[in-house]
């Protein structure tokens, strides 16, 4: 591998990764330590915004400093999902093709289960209604129920923080209940689902 090869290749792992240590930068590029410090100081001579990032223990671009997609929670990014099929449903077909590759990016990045909430969503006919609040809450709840994450619940009742809920499974009880299945004996007898103002998949 040619020196221009592995300033290449450099580039490329920091384009393609939030953070890359040392080692992986030496192993990757085929160079030493000392020759790893001397590309990355001459990338940052040239204007690249590289650093080294305490937290992660290695080298970033400034432009992927900031939050990813993978650390938005499950239930945010079902909502961003949504936002951007209801864009797509409201532009003309020449976006359409940009916004279904950065929805499929999205999802790609992350191990929510938010390709089959999408589907639902779609299947429901929630996007001819003028307010689909309640049928997000309802397919964030199953979605969540399905796959067993973490839900935060927001009600009529809260007075104070949103309940959070660690295995949270439907039943029920003089109609549709949610709670978690280690209180699921318990004398609440769970959260009815017309309670239910918000809720947030973790």
């Amino acid at each position: 591998m040619g020196k221009l090869d592995k300033i290449v290749t450099l580039m490329s792992l920091l384009q393609s990764r939030r953070s890359v240590d040392l080692g992986t930068i030496t192993r990757l590029c085929e160079i030493s330590e000392r020759t790893a410090y001397r590309y990355i100081a001459r990338l940052s001579a040239a204007n690249v915004p590289v650093f080294y990032e305490n937290e992660t223990g290695g080298y970033a671009l400034a432009s992927r400093a900031g939050k990813s997609v993978g650390d938005l929670s499950a239930g945010e990014i079902c909502m961003v999902l949504t936002a951007l099929e209801l864009l797509r449903n409201r532009l003309h077909e020449g976006y359409d093709a940009d916004i279904v590759v950065l929805m499929t990016k999205i999802m790609a990045s992350t191990d929510s289960p938010a390709e089959e909430y999408l589907k639902a969503f779609e299947e429901s006919g929630a996007m001819l209604q003028r307010d689909f609040s309640d049928t997000m809450t309802d397919l964030l709840i199953r979605t969540a129920v399905k796959h067993k994450r973490r839900l935060c619940i927001t009600t009529t009742e809260d007075t104070c923080s949103p309940r959070v809920l660690r295995e949270p499974q439907l039943r029920f009880k003089n109609g549709w209940r949610v709670d978690s299945t280690e209180s699921s004996n318990s004398e609440s007898g769970g959260i009815p689902l017309d309670k239910v103002t918000k809720v947030n998949m973790l």
